[in-house]
């Protein structure tokens, strides 16, 4: 689709969903949706959140005053994926109506999983030793750094456990690498870049434990995905995900290196804990977050929300 085109390609479409904030054929997609009377929802992904519009956050006032602001008053409603989410949008005072929808992981019956080892063999790691799993963009935003930290401590005192760090570069590769090497961790840790698909499941599959010490997320898929593979799971605060520790299903840490070794640690020498929150977490996937549940909720709202922005 070229960027103009889109009053063409959206004839004829009940309702468009927007992903994302900034980007300016957002904007145009916005315009033509508009134009023929077509309502649209945003979902902001995070990009609303507090830690977010602090980066670049001079562009990013000027750009929500200037242009972004009326378009989001005008969805026919915003898609946050928590009420942590919902709360900081009606922080900004835009006007657009939330509706609250999670994000949602595949469950993979247990006879159709990577055979156990499988990630191992892939990228080479001792079958013998257990390791922490770290997957996602490797932003500053996701806290590898807290985590190496952690991790640093957890490895002084238990020689007989790895760290993996799987995920695309996105400026946090090379810090990264330096810090493992000043913390001499180096042959404890193993950089295995991006994993998709199969392998993705692989990994959560032979991962002891699933950690993400992020610095603001919406609704991680990557900790939707950890848990309906049975893997323990460690998070930050915000993550925004407090269901997680309600449900016994994971561990909340605060944003501090400290605690999450402390948690790791306890984790790591505790097998039967690991196997309680592994299953809880399993359980809570199955309950709430199928995508089949979660497409379900989404066209409910589509199908309420439009018909009261064509009556409005």
């Amino acid at each position: 689709m070229r960027q103009g085109d889109y009053s063409e390609h959206l004839a004829g479409v009940d309702i468009v969903h927007i992903h994302d904030l900034w980007q300016p054929f957002l904007l145009q997609v916005a315009y033509a949706a508009r134009q023929l009377g077509v309502p649209y929802v945003i979902s902001p992904h995070g990009t609303l959140n507090s830690w977010s519009l602090r980066q670049k956050a001079l562009k990013k006032a000027v750009a929500l005053r200037v242009v972004w602001r009326d378009v989001i008053a005008r969805a026919a409603f915003i898609h946050a994926l928590t009420a942590t989410e919902a709360a900081e949008i009606a922080r900004l005072d835009i006007g657009a109506d939330p509706v609250i929808v999670g994000n949602g992981a595949p469950v993979t019956p247990q006879g159709e999983r990577p055979r156990p080892g499988a990630f191992r063999q892939r990228f080479g790691l001792a079958a013998e030793r257990p390791f922490i799993l770290f997957l996602g963009r490797l932003h500053p935003n996701k806290g590898l750094d807290i985590l190496i930290s952690a991790f640093a401590v957890l490895a002084r005192t238990d020689p007989d456990i790895d760290l993996v760090i799987a995920g695309p570069d996105e400026g946090a590769l090379s810090a990264a690498e330096k810090q493992v090497a000043t913390e001499r961790i180096t042959g404890r840790v193993r950089f295995v870049g991006p994993v998709y698909g199969v392998d993705k499941l692989a990994a959560f599959g032979d991962a002891e434990i699933f950690c993400l010490p992020s610095r603001g997320e919406a609704f991680s898929i990557a900790v939707l995905e950890a848990m309906a593979s049975e893997t323990t799971v460690v998070i930050s605060e915000q993550c925004n995900f407090p269901e997680l520790a309600a449900a016994n299903a994971g561990v909340i840490c605060p944003l501090d290196a400290c605690a999450f070794a402390d948690s790791l640690t306890a984790l790591h020498r505790s097998p039967q804990r690991r196997m309680e929150l592994a299953a809880n977490a399993r359980r809570l996937v199955e309950a709430k977050y199928t995508w089949e549940q979660i497409a379900r909720q989404v066209v409910a709202a589509y199908a309420l929300r439009s018909r009261k922005a064509a009556c409005s």
